[in-house]
Formats: C-alpha cells, structure tokens, sequence
C-alpha cells in the first residue's frame, strides 16, 4: 500500500492519543509525552493486534502518524461504535473505547479472509 502521513493538531486533541505500533512519526516542540498503558482487556490487547501495552502521545501543536493505504478520520459521537479490521487502525482518542469483536461464525473466520477479530471503536 502507498504510504500516507497524516498530520494533527494535537491543540484540537487536549485528551491525546492511542497509537498502534509503528504509526507515529514526529512533533513539532517540546512538550510532546508518551505513555504507555496496559490494554482495556487480554482479549483487545492481544486479538486486536496492540499487544498487552498500548502507547499514549500528548502535547500540543503539530504532530504527524503513518499509515498505508486509505486513512479516514472519525469523530465518534458517544457510545457510536464502528468496527473496523484489526489492522487499519492507527491512533485513537484516548476517550474512545477499544474492543474486538468476533468476524462471524465459523465459516466466515476461516473462509472470510477477514481473521478472527475486528476491532470496535465506542466514542
């Protein structure tokens, strides 16, 4: 997939982000943070593709993650929940709840060539 850089004003965005691994890429200034959090659950951290610690960023000003492929930015409305594969998520507000969900029943995990799990977002 062609590679895509996606900026954020991390000013409209005071509460932070979660990123996946791999997706950050740099900040303007200097009061950019990281954390690191354990995972909601065993079964989001590990079936969710994050692992059992996921990575907190926040600060203030510009700050820009990679993705590859299409990149859409969703503001939830609370409790709004949409499902997403495991691996197209980049960075989530740290407001939003993560969860994973079954794809199907049987035939559509080993047939459906979508895994086992999709991601659920809830704002």
């Amino acid at each position: 997939f062609p590679g895509k850089i996606v900026p954020l004003n991390m000013d409209d965005h005071p509460a932070g982000f979660r990123l996946s691994r791999g997706a950050w890429m740099a900040a303007i200034g200097r009061d950019a943070e990281f954390g690191v959090e354990t995972a909601p659950s065993v079964a989001a951290g590990f079936c969710a593709d994050e692992g059992c610690c996921m990575t907190t960023f926040t600060g203030k000003g510009m700050s820009w993650i990679n993705g590859g492929g299409t990149v859409l930015m969703r503001r939830l409305e609370q409790n709004e929940t949409i499902t997403v594969d495991t691996e197209a998520v980049l960075a989530w507000e740290q407001t939003v709840k993560l969860s994973v969900k079954c794809t199907g029943g049987c035939m559509m995990m080993c047939f459906g060539g979508s895994g086992l799990y999709n991601t659920e977002l809830t704002g």
